[in-house]
């Protein structure tokens, strides 16, 4: 599973923006941000962006790929990275490889749990980013 838009508060869906990435294999729904030091997407625990682009192998470093600027009006879902027992309003983290949610990890604390399907790994999951 990846990050995928549930919900907006209006209603709204938002507009895709082309942004460069570095070199890499974007897949939708993948946690991304500005790397400060080559101006390039890439793979972020602390995403700013989701990409709305797949590919089974690499792109090149520059490729223009579509993404949704994260906000916070927005409700994604996504998944357990793996079991924790954890419960709605929680801020936790977002994984390594931006796909899905690491509810044992606090360190970024930059997705707060509103929903989950279960405790499992695997178990979907909802929630808002923060800032």
């Amino acid at each position: 599973m990846a990050f995928k838009l549930y919900s907006t508060d209006d209603g709204h869906v938002p507009a895709w923006e082309y942004l460069p990435c570095s070199a890499m294999k974007p897949q939708i729904g993948m946690g991304l941000a500005v790397n400060e030091t080559t101006g390039l997407l890439a793979v972020s625990t602390t995403p700013k962006y989701i990409a709305m682009r797949v590919e089974d192998k690499n792109v090149a470093s520059g490729t223009l790929i579509p993404v949704v600027k994260i906000a916070p009006d927005q409700v994604w879902e996504s998944a357990l990275a793996s079991a924790a027992n954890v419960k709605a309003g929680k801020a936790v983290d977002v994984a390594s490889g931006g796909l899905l949610v690491d509810a044992t990890a606090t360190a970024n604390k930059n997705f707060t749990l509103t929903y989950l399907a279960g405790t499992a790994e695997g178990s979907a999951v909802r929630g808002r980013f923060n800032g």
